[in-house]
């Protein structure tokens, strides 16, 4: 990815290159003088839909809620506990998890990541009322995991912020 990337993202907030080729991570931000929303879904349909040539070097955004550090490759471990409190709002809800984890490879399986997570989230949704469901068809949520060296982002990506152009789970 070129810097004319980062130079056309520049209105929507400050984005950097990662070791990882075609990988920019960043933050959006609300413009004071075009009251753009603040939170960075709606940042992000606001800009799209205001100035989609800004975007034309992005295949996909992933809006991420949170983040979190782990050491070794405890990654799992480190996001059940950031996710913890996070569970009860899948409560009701058909769901699945999707992670990339870039820097993991041949140390963390993928699949076994997803499946750990997804099986942590309905225990937990389990606890507070009516339990999650996970499921591939006509999800309600897709919870998303970014791994970028030894830092994950999550994100509860549901129906309307998955019509987003840009927006595509994997």
């Amino acid at each position: 990815m070129s810097t004319d990337a980062l130079a056309l993202l520049r209105p929507v907030g400050k984005f950097r290159h990662t070791p990882y080729p075609g990988v920019l991570i960043g933050r959006v931000s609300p413009s004071e003088a075009d009251r753009t929303p603040t939170d960075s879904k709606s940042v992000l349909a606001h800009w799209h839909g205001k100035r989609p040539e800004l975007f034309k070097y992005l295949n996909r955004f992933t809006p991420i809620d949170g983040t979190t550090c782990f050491e070794g490759d405890d990654v799992t471990e480190e996001l059940c506990i950031a996710l913890e409190d996070r569970a009860a709002s899948l409560c009701g809800q058909r769901f699945y998890v999707r992670a990339n984890l870039r820097g993991l490879k041949g140390r963390v399986e993928r699949q076994a990541c997803e499946r750990a997570l997804g099986s942590f989230l309905w225990e937990q949704s389990a606890k507070h009322r009516d339990p999650a469901v996970v499921g591939f068809d006509d999800v309600d949520v897709v919870v998303m995991i970014e791994v970028i060296g030894k830092r994950a982002g999550f994100g509860f990506l549901n129906r309307e912020v998955r019509g987003l152009e840009l927006v595509k789970p994997r």
